[in-house]
């Protein structure tokens, strides 16, 4: 009851934040639009979180010094390339990653199209996976 309570939050916050640009004859459904992403992407996130925790109980060996290190490289290598991103590919990869936001409301954030956004995240995703050869 709590989770479904703070994702209802959530949607009318975001609803909120965007009352300037909405047509009120559309708010309903945007309103309805924005609670099934915030739910979606609640169960993405719980489905990565499990996923880790799943491994994390194969991989003893978690919390090693070699591995804390290890992480720790990692993490330092993400953040050098995403520093030498672009900067238009880095804000769309950040709020897309780090915000968790669609890439509608990326382009509405920026006042951008869907392709654009789509396009730059393309051409970041590539520089990442380039420099980190993950899949981010």
């Amino acid at each position: 009851m709590d989770l479904a309570e703070d994702l209802v939050q959530d949607s009318f916050v975001k609803l909120w934040e965007n009352r300037d640009r909405l047509d009120r004859t559309t708010m309903k459904a945007y309103l309805y639009k924005i609670a099934q992403n915030n739910t979606i992407n609640y169960r993405k996130r719980q489905q990565l979180f499990f996923k880790f925790q799943r491994k994390g109980t194969v991989d003893r060996d978690f919390d090693t010094p070699e591995k804390l290190a290890e992480i720790a490289e990692y993490e330092q290598k993400l953040q050098t390339v995403i520093a030498m991103l672009p900067d238009g590919g880095r804000e769309v990869f950040l709020m897309n990653r780090l915000e968790d936001l669609t890439y509608q409301e990326i382009a509405d954030r920026l006042n951008l199209s869907v392709k654009a956004i789509e396009k730059r995240m393309s051409k970041v995703l590539k520089i990442v996976r380039d420099q980190l050869g993950a899949d981010i």
